[in-house]
């Protein structure tokens, strides 16, 4: 991407010249592993690395995030009735939870 191209072609070259400010990156993550993760490979600048904060979601944060750890299809009876509640939902355990304590 070449914002000089982008604004010169916008009928705006004199846009090219102003200078950008680097947005905060603050990756949403649903676990310490993940956050480490993101921190060991992460190129930038500071002891973060260019990482301005992380957004905390919990397992029940809905739609998104991954099912719970052990959840399964059962091929035999074709569902996942077993890791399921009453409502249809992925039922979360102790595994899933986010050590909060570990993110200070």
């Amino acid at each position: 991407f070449s914002p000089a191209d982008f604004w010169k072609k916008a009928g705006k070259p004199d846009m090219a010249q102003k200078l950008l400010k680097r947005p905060a990156f603050i990756p949403i993550v649903s676990s310490v592993v993940l956050a480490q993760s993101l921190l060991k490979r992460a190129t930038g600048q500071g002891p973060t690395k260019g990482i301005d904060g992380f957004v905390i979601e919990l397992p029940t944060a809905g739609g998104h995030n991954a099912p719970p750890r052990g959840f399964r299809y059962d091929p035999a009876a074709k569902t996942h009735a077993m890791d399921l509640n009453e409502k249809g939902e992925p039922i979360y355990g102790p595994k899933d939870e986010v050590d909060l304590a570990k993110f200070k």
